[in-house]
C-alpha cells in the first residue's frame, strides 16, 4: 500500500472515529435531554391532577377520585388514569378512553403500599410510552397505604421522530464531512508527495544510467522536502567524488604497476630466451626482477591499506607506548643510513622524546613514523639531517615532528601531497616509490583520531607534525630514564 493510501487511511479513521464518537455522545445528551423534559412533563401533569381533582360518593357510600375531563396541557398525547389497589381503573383521561395504559405491577404495588414513584416505559399500540406511578392520597388509611395509584403517560413518538431525525442530520451531515475530507486529504498528500515521487524517478535514472552527476530537485516549498533533497544531493555528490576518486584510483593503480610488471616480464622474457646468455647479463636481469616484483609487493600492500581505509575498517585500539614506537621505527631507519655510511647517508638525531601512552594500533602507528621518517630520508639531499622529537605539549595531545634539510615543498604542493599517487615534480625524477605512503599516513592519523600537518620554508627543508589524542599520563618509571640516558648517549 502506497504511502499516499496509508495516510488517507489513517486521516480518514481517525476523523471517522472522532466524527462517530461526537455524533454518540450528542445523541446520548440530546436523548438525556428529551428524558429529563418528559419525566418533568409527567410530574407537571401529576400536580396538575392533584391541584384538580374531584371526590364523589359512589354507591355504598365510598369515595371515588374524577379526573378532570378537560386538561391544559398542549399535546393530546398526555395519558391520566386512576388505579385503585386491586389493579381496577377508577378513572381515566378522555384522550384515552376505551384503552388503557399497560400497568406494571410491581410499579403500582410500590405506589401503593410504601408511596414510592417510579417511571416505566409500556408499548401503547404501536407508539412507546413513559410511564409515571405515583401515590394518590385524599384520606389517611391504615399502614402508611395510599388510597389509589395515579398513573400519568405520555407518548414517546415525538420524541422518538425528533430523535430519528436529529441523527439522520446529524451522522449524515458527519458523513459527508468525512468524506470531503478523505478527498481533501487524497488530494492534499498526494500534492504534498509529488516532490518525492520526482526524486524518486530522479534516483531511479541516476542508479539505471550511473550518472552520479545527476540531481534530484529541490522543492522550497516544504522545508522538509526541502532538507531531503538537498541531503540527497550532498550524498550523490560525495557519490560522484567518490566514483571519480575510484576510476582515478584504479587508472593510477594501473599505471604503477604497469612499469615494474614489464619490467619484470622482459628480464624473464630475456632469461628465457637466452638461457646460455653471459652470466653477468642474466644476473642483473634477476636482480632487476627481483627489485621490480619487490616494488610490486610493496604497492599491493599499500593499495589493501588504502582499500582497508576506504571500505571503513576500524583499527585494534589498546593502550600504545607511542614513545616506544617511535624509538623503534628511529633505530630501523638509524641502522639502515648507517650502513649506508660513506656513501652519501643521511645523519639521523633523536630530539626530544615524551614518555607518552595513547589508544591506537601498534603497528599501524609504527607504520606512519615508518613512512614520515623514509620519505624525509628520500629527499634529504646527501650528508643531510633529519631530526626526530615525540612531544607532550598539552595533557591532552601528543606530538611527533619529522623535520629535514631537504629542498622543500612548494606551497602549492603541501595538502596535494597527501593524495593518492600524487607525486611533486622532484619525486617524478626518481622511480622510488608510488605517492601513497603520505595518503595512507594521513589515514592512521585520522583513524587515531588525529592529523598530519606539514609546513615548509623552501629551500630550508619541511616539517611534518603528527597529533594524536594521548591517555592519562603515566607516572615516571625506569623506562622514562632509559630513554633520557639514549638521547644523551
Amino acid at each position: 500500500m502506497s504511502l499516499r493510501a496509508r495516510l488517507t487511511l489513517l486521516y480518514g479513521g481517525l476523523l471517522g472515529a472522532l466524527l462517530l464518537a461526537l455524533g454518540l455522545g450528542a445523541q446520548a445528551l440530546m436523548q438525556g435531554r428529551f428524558a429529563d423534559e418528559t419525566r418533568s412533563t409527567l410530574t407537571s401533569a401529576a400536580q396538575w391532577v392533584y391541584n384538580n381533582y374531584t371526590l364523589e360518593t359512589a354507591v355504598g357510600g365510598h369515595l371515588v377520585v374524577r379526573l378532570p375531563a378537560q386538561h391544559p396541557f398542549s399535546t393530546p398525547d398526555t395519558y391520566f388514569e386512576i388505579v385503585n389497589g386491586d389493579g381496577t381503573v377508577a378513572d381515566q383521561s378522555l384522550n384515552l378512553a376505551p384503552a388503557t395504559l399497560p400497568l406494571d405491577r410491581h410499579a403500582l404495588r410500590q405506589a401503593y403500599f410504601h408511596r414510592h414513584s417510579t417511571f416505566e416505559q409500556v408499548t401503547l399500540g404501536h407508539d412507546q410510552v413513559q410511564v409515571y406511578y405515583t401515590p394518590f392520597v385524599y384520606s389517611l388509611l391504615p399502614h402508611n397505604r395510599a388510597n389509589a395509584v395515579l398513573v400519568v403517560g405520555k407518548s414517546l413518538a415525538d420524541i422518538s421522530r425528533a430523535s430519528n431525525l436529529f441523527s439522520a442530520w446529524f451522522f449524515g451531515g458527519e458523513a459527508t464531512l468525512l468524506v470531503l475530507v478523505i478527498v481533501a486529504t487524497w488530494l492534499i498528500t498526494g500534492s504534498a508527495l509529488r516532490p518525492i515521487k520526482a526524486m524518486t524517478a530522479q534516483a531511479a535514472s541516476i542508479a539505471e544510467t550511473r550518472d552520479f552527476a545527476g540531481r534530484v530537485p529541490v522543492d522550497s516549498r516544504t522545508a522538509e522536502l526541502q532538507r531531503l533533497a538537498l541531503t540527497f544531493n550532498h550524498m550523490l555528490e560525495s557519490l560522484q567524488e567518490a566514483y571519480a576518486n575510484q576510476q582515478r584510483f584504479l587508472a593510477d593503480a594501473s599505471h604503477e604497476l604497469r612499469t615494474p610488471l614489464t619490467v619484470v616480464q622482459g628480464n624473464l622474457h630475456y632469461l628465457e630466451a637466452a638461457p646460455d646468455g653471459p652470466v653477468a647479463e642474466r644476473a642483473d636481469a634477476l636482480h632487476a626482477a627481483r627489485i621490480e616484483a619487490d616494488r610490486m609487493g610493496v604497492l599491493v600492500g599499500d593499495l589493501l591499506a588504502l582499500s582497508q581505509a576506504d571500505a571503513g575498517q576500524g583499527i585494534d585500539r589498546r593502550p600504545v607506548e607511542l614513545d616506544r614506537i617511535v624509538l623503534d621505527a628511529y633505530r630501523r631507519i638509524k641502522s639502515r643510513e648507517t650502513a649506508r655510511d660513506g656513501h652519501g647517508a643521511t645523519t639521523m638525531r633523536l630530539g626530544r622524546l615524551d614518555e607518552v601512552l595513547v589508544e591506537g594500533d601498534e603497528s599501524r602507528l609504527l607504520q606512519l613514523v615508518l613512512i614520515l621518517l623514509d620519505n624525509a630520508v628520500k629527499y634529504t639531499p646527501a650528508n643531510g639531517e633529519v631530526t626526530l622529537e615525540l612531544a607532550a605539549p598539552t595533557p591532552e595531545t601528543a606530538t611527533i615532528c619529522i623535520a629535514d634539510t631537504g629542498p622543500g615543498i612548494p606551497e602549492a604542493d603541501r595538502e596535494r601531497i597527501f593524495d593518492r599517487f600524487y607525486r611533486s615534480p622532484s619525486a617524478r625524477a626518481s622511480r622510488e616509490g608510488s605517492g601513497l605512503g603520505l595518503a595512507i599516513g594521513r589515514w592512521i592519523a585520522r583513524a587515531h583520531g588525529g592529523d598530519i600537518e606539514v609546513t615548509s620554508h623552501d629551500p630550508h627543508g619541511s616539517r611534518f607534525v603528527v597529533t594524536l589524542p594521548r591517555m592519562p599520563e603515566p607516572a615516571p618509571t625506569e623506562r622514562l630514564r632509559s630513554i633520557r640516558e639514549l638521547q644523551t648517549a
